[in-house]
């Protein structure tokens, strides 16, 4: 059954590098401040029924706190922590808006916001962030409030210029809009791409067709999945497959994933689509595309 308790106040004050308390029942608040004698590379509480607030400074590298009953507003001071490589705070209570000082944190590798309550405004000063290798913003009530500058296609803009190495971009069940930009090819690392769910228009680009890490296992590829940063984050994953909420568990670094459904894509779908052969799923489904089923898709036999 687990652990079935708070979290005494004296674990706080010890000297850990590593703690794991995930699926449990611990129950009860965080402390105002998760400081321990020296940083922690690594905290996994996720998957408890931990409440109240967000802890407003973490001395943490990688920090999972995410399917708990947090609730409130995430702490505006949050970028002081920067020894943050991966906040992930997914499937929680959290509303209001997504603090500026995110932005300050240098070398943040992940943000994990999904399943939460946030809304208002992304801030601008976010684009200082080109350590990325992670962005999840699904599924929030992220709206009218968001700047123009991270509306598609000005935030796959900067994300394809300055955020080269990410490999993961879920912006699902959102209202961004307009097109996807050409920028978003850049993306020699991109295994996973989740927009669907948003109110994206026109022809899906040509270009998707270069994403390199979907079309063969190159020696580059092969070396930045050993990154132990990003391997902690991908222990687990929920993606929509054929219709189907499947969570994938060790194997997601191998997933190679593109989700665009239901927006309002239209035009024919290119050939070239067919080019990544290592694609193991592809949905257009729900939008407007028109022509021929493409001749070639027989050979994309990971589908």
């Amino acid at each position: 059954m687990g652990i079935s308790d708070t979290i005494p106040e004296w674990l706080w004050k010890l000297d850990i590098n590593w703690l794991d308390l995930s699926r449990n029942q611990l129950f009860g608040n965080l402390p105002d401040s998760l400081s321990f004698i020296s940083t922690a590379h690594f905290v996994d509480l996720s998957f408890n029924g931990l409440v109240g607030r967000l802890p407003c400074s973490f001395n943490v590298t990688l920090l999972f706190l995410g399917n708990n009953l947090l609730s409130g507003q995430i702490p505006l001071n949050i970028g002081d922590s920067s020894s943050l490589e991966v906040l992930h705070v997914s499937g929680n209570l959290l509303n209001g808006g997504t603090p500026t000082s995110i932005g300050k944190i240098k070398y943040l590798s992940v943000i994990g916001l999904s399943n939460n309550q946030l809304s208002g405004k992304i801030p601008k000063k976010w684009n200082n962030l080109n350590q990325l290798y992670a962005i999840d913003l699904s599924k929030n009530k992220l709206s009218a409030g968001i700047p123009s500058w991270i509306y598609t296609p000005l935030i796959l803009e900067i994300i394809g210029e300055r955020m080269s190495s990410l490999k993961q971009l879920r912006l699902l069940g959102n209202r961004y809009t307009r097109d996807i930009s050409k920028q978003l090819c850049r993306l020699s690392h991109l295994h996973i791409l989740d927009l669907a769910l948003n109110n994206l228009s026109r022809s899906i680009p040509q270009c998707l067709s270069d994403l390199i890490a979907l079309i063969s296992m190159t020696l580059l590829h092969t070396e930045f999945d050993e990154d132990m940063t990003y391997a902690s984050y991908s222990k687990h994953m929920e993606l929509v497959v054929k219709g189907q909420d499947m969570l994938f568990e060790s194997i997601l670094s191998i997933v190679n994933f593109i989700d665009l459904s239901s927006n309002n894509l239209w035009r024919e779908i290119r050939d070239g689509i067919t080019n990544l052969s290592k694609l193991s799923t592809l949905n257009l489904s729900q939008n407007q595309l028109i022509g021929k089923i493409l001749e070639n898709i027989g050979g994309m036999q990971g589908l």
